[in-house]
């Protein structure tokens, strides 16, 4: 098998994980109405009245988490495939370079490491901004100032938290 042949079996496999992954919430957690407005405002709803963060699947009131753990190294996984496939894009198809040799060069030059490293980075990243944003949010002043500025420090505080755990895990990975 090409490397070629490789990255789009690759492609292939991702893109047919993350349809599945969508069929699978669209047929566990319909949405009536357009757009996921309906869902979170039930999940809201449930929140604030019976104490669960959750919604009604199949007549049932049930704890979820909308936030999938893995989702996060999901990403990592198709932003490095789209990363690579675009590197081949402008080193092949407008600098001229050889596509044999970037493959080569490709295949020498990123090891399970790099690829691990990414994963880690993107789960630390997805869990430390998820916690800061529910720190902002629960201690937000009920208003729509009050939110707005919870919303501006958490974005801000979540740039800050990212590149010191950037620093932090890449000098562990070296």
């Amino acid at each position: 098998m090409t490397a070629k042949y490789v990255m789009r079996a690759n492609v292939a496999l991702a893109a047919l994980a993350g349809l599945a992954l969508r069929i699978f919430f669209v047929l566990k957690l319909p949405v009536t109405d357009s757009g996921d407005a309906p869902f979170y405002i039930e999940l809201a709803w449930n929140w604030l009245k019976k104490g669960v963060y959750g919604g009604v699947v199949e007549g049932q009131l049930m704890p979820l988490d909308t936030r999938v753990p893995g989702y996060p190294a999901f990403l990592a996984a198709i932003f490095s495939v789209i990363g690579i496939y675009g590197a081949q894009l402008v080193g092949v198809q407008i600098m001229g370079v050889d596509s044999g040799s970037f493959w080569s060069q490709m295949r020498a030059a990123v090891g399970l490491s790099d690829i691990t490293e990414g994963i880690v980075k993107s789960i630390a990243f997805g869990i430390a901004c998820s916690l800061i944003a529910v720190y902002q949010g629960y201690y937000a002043t009920p208003t729509a100032e009050g939110v707005g500025r919870a919303t501006t420090r958490t974005v801000v505080t979540s740039a800050v938290v990212i590149l010191f755990l950037d620093y932090l895990i890449t000098a562990a990975f070296l």
